[in-house]
């Protein structure tokens, strides 16, 4: 969940108006699948025909084959910690834009 989103998103909040855009928090989709599906549904304005109950999202944004699980053993902690350093502050703002701006609306409040 580390990234600059926030910045991006701060960009286009510049150029559209930001009750065209529609964040989710992956978490809440995992554990909220056909909620988080109906909402998405209802934002696009689509037809809301009965959504399965069983979407089986996967359980990771990350491909399984792709990832060898030792590999992420294998780091270093003092990277672990200079990433966590570098990309904090970003999660916090981006978070903090999205309480300002309702995005708590479509789902619990970020944290």
């Amino acid at each position: 969940h580390y990234s600059f989103y926030g910045k991006l998103l701060a960009e286009w909040w510049k150029l559209f108006d930001k009750r065209q855009f529609l964040v989710l928090n992956y978490e809440t989709m995992k554990a909220n699948e056909t909620d988080t599906l109906t909402r998405i549904v209802r934002f696009l304005d689509l037809d809301t025909a009965p959504i399965a109950d069983d979407l089986n999202l996967p359980r990771s944004n990350v491909d399984p084959h792709k990832q060898n699980k030792s590999d992420l053993a294998a780091l270093d902690p003092a990277l672990c910690r200079e990433l966590r350093d570098l990309y904090d502050p970003h999660v916090r703002g981006l978070y903090a834009m999205l309480r300002e701006d309702g995005a708590s609306k479509w789902q619990p409040p970020f944290p």
